[in-house]
């Protein structure tokens, strides 16, 4: 075969290589940042979300413990919020969010309370229905969040790389006193 049609398909093998190479990085690059953009989109929605159930859940549970109530009518804002986050959310942040209507519910029901009567039972969290809740989501963002809220914190990673190194060393120790024992054994 002609030399130049060696080095002419070399040149032109180069160049598709290299066209192609480019072309997949570039819609790689793409695909990352569209999926990044959906996620960081995907989480404020829900965030908003929550705040809603929040802000709502805590008014309610204000509302109880200063009236008892009967009626239900109050409850439909916040039982809307928790129909809407029974389509995105995980079944742990629902069953959070359903214990905490449960537990305002109970509350309208129960005699009314002073601030002097509510405010040891708020300390003690026994009047605290949305700790759970807000933990369930904080866990579920974390979850749901960008490739680099999964990494470990860079304590943890040192706290890791510490325990690790702790156990070569011990590994290593053993492993020498096994040796010495046969080499004096010998």
């Amino acid at each position: 075969m002609n030399p130049a049609y060696i080095s002419a398909l070399a040149a032109l093998a180069g160049s598709v290589i290299g066209g192609l190479t480019s072309f997949l990085t570039s819609w790689m690059t793409q695909q990352t940042q569209t999926r990044a953009q959906l996620i960081t989109a995907e989480i404020a929605k829900r965030e908003a979300l929550y705040g809603k159930f929040i802000d709502e859940a805590s008014r309610l549970l204000t509302d109880a413990l200063e009236n008892q109530r009967e009626s239900l009518s109050q409850f439909v804002t916040m039982h809307a919020t928790l129909s809407r986050m029974r389509l995105v959310s995980s079944p742990a942040v629902i069953e959070a969010a359903e214990h905490a209507g449960h537990v305002i519910a109970a509350e309208y029901l129960a005699p009314n309370r002073t601030a002097r009567e509510a405010g040891p039972l708020i300390e003690a969290g026994e009047l605290d229905p949305l700790r759970a809740f807000s933990e369930a989501c904080r866990e579920e963002l974390r979850l749901l969040g960008p490739g680099d809220r999964l990494q470990p914190s860079r304590r943890a990673t040192e706290q890791a790389r510490a325990r690790f190194a702790a156990t070569s060393c011990c590994i290593a120790a053993r492993e020498m006193r096994v040796s010495w024992a046969g080499t004096a054994k010998r």
